[in-house]
């Protein structure tokens, strides 16, 4: 199951996590920034294993793409770049 988290209070609490039944959270992403919408398509990811978020940091909608690596999800593109500076977080 792929999950967001969004709290408006404490924007801390903002991630992306992966959840496996036997295992627990697989995957982890901490999101930094102000975002008013934080969520996933239906679908939430593509043949090739890429997950898509979408979210709104105050005026245009946007789609966040992410690819599962070990331990972590791998950001693709979106968000703004103050979010990771290598392009991975965990």
């Amino acid at each position: 199951m792929f999950v967001t988290c969004l709290d408006l209070v404490n924007r801390e609490l903002q991630g992306l996590a992966v959840i496996d039944n036997a295992v627990g959270i697989r995957w982890s992403y901490h999101i930094h920034g102000n975002y008013y919408v934080l969520g996933t398509p239906s679908q939430g990811f593509d043949a090739s294993g890429n997950l898509f978020v979408i979210y709104d940091p105050g005026r245009y909608m946007s789609v966040a793409v992410f690819r599962p690596v070990e331990g972590s999800l791998k950001r693709l593109a979106g968000f703004y770049s103050y979010d990771v500076s290598d392009g991975e977080d965990g």
